[in-house]
């Protein structure tokens, strides 16, 4: 009986694996560079990460049907020629490599809508990767990047970008001005000593991070951010926080922990909307704390 029992258990398992197989095939993933070559006219999705690859085999040109492709967690310098013959992809992860530079020949990706690059070596991006009409999605999170594009930039599509933990130390208008449907910025763990008056052209933005800055004033323009609904600003140098704050009639979360703030302005109350206030390792005294909390009475409040 055991015996029997212990059949049975080996053919489910095994029937198992061989219908996620074919499921993988149906959908036209594959895990290696051999079996999608075989399947090129079903292969849309390649999936290479963690492999340990410092090299990959110039012959991309082989599969034409390919939409994305996974790279993350190896160990690619450079990539060959023939990837970005690749002009169908839409999604290319190259996570956690050791890739120096974004070069000109990521301009040929023309319907790309992700690019993940965090976690590599970049310091060096050309200008013409900024200027692309369907990216969504970027980011370069963890480089060495010290500046953003001073010249034009054209990125009307993109929603988020990520790029913590480098050392950047300005947002350029360009930038701002190029990217107008932005919704996420997550900028934390930069160089950042300001944040400029143009951020009025992020009506759209929902989510902004610039945690652990040197940023030692909030502008006024900050009420003009009317969609934003996460303001996180931990660990700068602001002393005080804008009566405009008040403008932002939908956001949800603000923290301003780790920051020499004394005191919020009165408009604070009319944040109708918020639920999270951390000002958590502040200035602000025992007296304060108690008119914050009535001038909020919904929200939850931390000192």
């Amino acid at each position: 009986m055991r015996k029997i029992i212990f059949i049975f258990i080996h053919l489910f398992y095994f029937s198992t694996l061989l219908l996620a197989q074919n499921n993988d095939n149906a959908s036209g993933q594959y895990d290696s560079f051999r079996d999608a070559i075989k399947n090129s006219d079903k292969a849309t999705y390649l999936n290479l990460r963690q492999n340990n690859l410092s090299v990959l085999p110039d012959t991309f040109t082989l599969l034409p049907q390919l939409t994305r492709i996974n790279l993350m967690k190896n160990n690619l310098i450079t990539l060959p020629k023939s990837f970005f013959k690749l002009t169908g992809l839409q999604s290319i992860i190259l996570r956690d490599n050791k890739l120096k530079e974004i070069g000109k020949e990521f301009a040929n990706f023309t319907v790309i809508n992700t690019l993940e690059f965090s976690k590599n070596k970049i310091s060096i991006i050309d200008s013409t990767f900024w200027k692309n009409e369907n990216l969504q999605f970027l980011y370069l999170s963890s480089n060495q990047l010290e500046n953003l594009p001073n010249e034009k930039v054209a990125l009307p599509k993109l929603e988020i970008i990520e790029l913590q933990q480098n050392s950047i130390d300005k947002i350029p208008a360009s930038f701002m001005k190029g990217t107008p449907n932005l919704e996420g910025l997550y900028l934390g763990n930069n160089k950042l000593n300001s944040i400029p008056q143009e951020i009025t052209n992020w009506g759209k933005l929902q989510t902004l991070n610039l945690e652990n800055n040197i940023i030692n004033e909030l502008s006024v323009e900050i009420g003009a951010l009317k969609s934003l609904k996460t303001l996180i600003l931990t660990s700068n140098k602001i002393s005080t926080v804008p009566n405009e704050i008040g403008k932002l009639s939908n956001l949800e979360t603000l923290i301003l922990t780790g920051n020499p703030i004394t005191s919020l302005p009165k408009s604070i109350s009319k944040l109708k909307k918020l639920r999270t206030l951390l000002l958590v390792n502040t200035q602000i005294s025992k007296e304060e704390q108690e008119k914050i909390k009535k001038a909020l009475p919904k929200c939850d409040v931390r000192f």
